[in-house]
């Protein structure tokens, strides 16, 4: 389903997560979305998964005009659409059921753990 985003962007208390922009990814195709952190790329995928809206422009899903959503309409928008990016099925590969491992977890041994950088 084809993606368009016309003039689209987004602030949050004046500051802009999302500049302007204007973009078309056709039916089948497959992008990424590359950026340094604070970049907007989770603002810009949670107004493509209609989880956020954008402050100006319009973004349409397979043509049909998402702008003025309720969040009932963009969750009905969601569960229509199985490829939609918010589901997170239009992944070609999707991951594996999870598996329980709470036997395996020990949260206390973790309270004194200092991660080494921002992500361990």
């Amino acid at each position: 389903m084809e993606i368009r985003i016309e003039g689209t962007s987004k602030h949050y208390d004046g500051i802009p997560a999302v500049n302007p922009l204007d973009l078309t990814i056709p039916s089948g195709q497959l992008v990424a979305l590359l950026g340094p952190s604070g970049s907007g790329k989770s603002t810009f995928m949670n107004i493509l998964g209609c989880l956020d809206r954008a402050d100006r422009g319009r973004y349409l899903l397979g043509g049909e005009d998402t702008t003025g959503l309720t969040p009932d309409r963009a969750a009905d928008l969601r569960a229509r659409h199985r490829h939609h990016p918010a589901t997170g099925a239009h992944r070609p590969n999707p991951r594996p059921p999870a598996h329980p491992v709470a036997g395996e977890l020990r949260p206390a041994q973790r309270l004194q753990h200092r991660p080494a950088g921002p992500h361990g």
